[in-house]
């Protein structure tokens, strides 16, 4: 037990520090012959490209449509009316007595 505890201890030890180094992107590498120069005084990175948010930058929301809504489930052989409004043209079913179970489109 003490042999796998020290083991760990070792391996810890050996692997840790090495996710803490410091990583220079101007440090010089094989096959370069110089080094890249630093970015100019005041230079800053793009900005990021727009991200789905809001208008795109220069535009302004445009309203949407209004969606239209009803409560009246309208089928070939009859209708029926909903407690609940949905959007036109949402499936729907009604119990049509003679017919029973049928399959239509929320209307008016």
């Amino acid at each position: 037990m003490k042999r796998l505890a020290l083991a760990l201890l070792a391996l810890v030890a050996l692997v840790g520090p090495s996710f803490a180094q410091y990583y220079d992107p101007y440090a010089p590498r094989p096959g370069w012959e110089h080094r890249p120069p630093p970015p100019p005084p005041g230079w800053r990175p793009p900005p990021p490209p727009h991200s789905g948010w809001g208008p795109p930058p220069g535009q302004r929301w445009r309203p949407q449509p209004r969606r239209q809504m009803g409560n009246v489930c309208v089928t070939a052989r009859g209708s029926c009316e909903y407690p609940q409004f949905f959007e036109r043209n949402t499936p729907c079913s009604c119990d049509i007595p003679g017919f029973g179970r049928k399959r239509g489109a929320i209307g008016y």
